[in-house]
């Protein structure tokens, strides 16, 4: 599906902090198993469009340190200053516009450069056609008429010509001085102190620009505001007057070198926002809990965890000790779901501080990794499997860093039945070494036999009743251990032979299994 404009600028400081070495975000591949744009519609409380882009980067990280008690403070004022959250928001609008979305392409991109000679040619034409005018009205003299109408045509050019370096920044050049107002207004309030370091002395190394692009403002609106006879009159006026290349090079020159400063700025905003989204959110669950944090505790653990997406999410609790987690049950019984439910609460807790839970305990932070959705791509000729062989190769490079926790929704189910149990077993036993908690579903129940010593059986699980089939989704320790696949099979009508053999194949296998296990004793 094609993404909106909108859409994709929302991701511009995302993209802009990937680059960053010492910052880690949640993989493409991560993403897309966990429905991460879909939670990020789901969460998204923002107010500025700044907000809406720092929000957004601020919950794809991969936090590893412990949540701000600042942030946390302030989202709490939030909760019990509902005057505060009014204020806020009216100064966050101030940068609501679409427009606001392009104030990082003056932090994030090259500047463009004019010479101190092209700069001074701008700033000598601007005058000629008045001077030729003023000229021709005193003397009378033909020849001003065509200095006149040359300087004129010069000015054009230049004009048109500028367009190519200024379209980048006409947009972005307006909302810088939307974005300094804001910050100002924001720093009035002590609330926002413990954020506020070094943004008094950002302002004010930007307060030059302000009156530039108050002018270039102008420019715009008048570009685009008015109707077609005036908008022709005002572009008649700033060709003669060059009006726009002028402001244009005279803001940029004001902004080189600061955009450090701008960046803080943003920042600073879109900080503010996230944490007001935060208390919106909190507002909008009527379950939620703050996660703790405890080195003693168990390696994680929660009660009545659900997931925020889907309503009427049958909540679960678990325990996770010394092993991690084994899952078993059939399609459609919780199991996809309730992995994925962990993962989303692993990315809330780190990074907004808030679980959709009763109650969520983590004895570290999570470096977290996925393999739920995998398909084949036919556009590089990679099979299913080879796509699984690829991830969990991935997986197993990054399990020795210990602070790991995979999700694997049935792992190799891309090859046959005895190699994938072999390869799933060799590859789970490695994943859960250096202190790493492993989610893994299968379908395989042989795994349970074999992962025994280092991985805690849970199941979920099905019940037929006047032939229909129920699910209660929920958790339940130990291994499945009833099995209606035929019995579906039969509820929805399939034949009578293909049922009658199935059974019998069951028993086949069943009974050289048996024997098996005879000989070998």
């Amino acid at each position: 599906m094609k993404q909106n404009q909108a859409d994709v600028e929302v991701t511009f400081f995302y993209k802009y902090q990937q680059e960053n070495e010492g910052l880690h975000f949640l993989s493409d591949k991560a993403s897309n198993d966990l429905n991460f744009e879909r939670l990020f519609e789901y969460l998204d409380h923002t107010t500025s469009r700044v907000g809406q882009q720092y929000f957004y980067s601020k919950l794809r990280r991969i936090n590893l340190s412990l949540y701000s008690t600042d942030h946390e403070t302030i989202t709490r004022r939030f909760s019990d200053d509902a005057d505060l959250v009014l204020q806020t928001e009216k100064q966050l609008k101030k940068l609501n516009k679409q427009d606001a979305y392009q104030i990082l392409s003056l932090f994030t991109q090259e500047l463009p450069t004019a010479s101190r000679s092209y700069r001074f040619l701008i700033s000598i034409l601007r005058f000629s056609p008045f001077t030729f005018a003023i000229l021709l009205f005193l003397f009378h003299l033909t020849f001003c008429i065509y200095l006149l109408l040359i300087s004129i045509v010069v000015n054009a050019v230049f004009h048109y010509l500028n367009k190519s370096a200024q379209i980048p920044f006409e947009n972005s050049i307006p909302q810088l001085s939307l974005l300094l107002k804001c910050s100002h207004s924001l720093t009035l309030d002590s609330c926002f102190d413990s954020l506020s370091g070094g943004i008094p002395q950002a302002i004010q190394l930007l307060k030059p620009v302000v009156k530039a692009s108050s002018l270039f403002r102008v420019e715009h609106v008048l570009q685009t505001d008015m109707a077609i006879v005036a908008w022709m009159a005002a572009e008649l006026i700033r060709i003669l007057t060059l009006s726009e290349p002028y402001l244009f090079y005279k803001t940029i020159r004001l902004i080189k070198g600061k955009q450090n400063e701008v960046e803080k700025l943003y920042c600073f905003v879109g900080e503010i926002d996230s944490l007001l989204a935060i208390h919106q959110i909190r507002e909008s669950e009527n379950n939620y809990c703050l996660p703790s944090v405890d080195v003693n505790n168990d390696r994680l653990s929660f009660q009545d965890l659900y997931h925020p997406l889907i309503e009427s999410c049958v909540p679960n609790s678990l325990q996770v000790k010394d092993k991690s987690i084994l899952l078993t049950g059939s399609n459609m019984s919780g199991k996809s779901t309730f992995i994925r439910s962990i993962g989303v609460n692993i990315i809330a807790a780190q990074n907004i501080n808030t679980c959709f839970a009763r109650q969520f305990n983590l004895k570290r932070a999570f470096i977290l990794d996925s393999m739920i959705t995998v398909s084949d791509d036919l556009m590089n000729s990679k099979s299913l499997f080879f796509e699984e062989v690829l991830t969990v190769k991935a997986m197993l490079a990054n399990s020795s860093k210990g602070q790991n926790l995979f999700l694997l929704d049935e792992i190799f189910k891309g090859t046959n039945t005895l190699e994938r149990i072999a390869s799933a077993k060799a590859v789970l036993s490695e994943l859960v070494k250096g202190d790493n908690v492993v989610f893994v579903s299968t379908h395989d129940i042989e795994l349970a036999e074999l992962l025994d010593s280092e991985y805690d059986l849970y199941h979920f699980c099905e019940h037929i009743q006047d032939a229909e089939v129920e699910f209660d989704y929920l958790l339940k320790p130990g291994r499945l251990t009833a099995f209606n696949a035929i019995k579906i099979l039969q509820m929805s009508g399939y034949s009578d032979d293909i049922i009658n053999e199935a059974y019998r194949t069951i028993a086949q296998l069943t009974e050289l299994k048996a024997e098996k296990v005879y000989l070998k004793n």
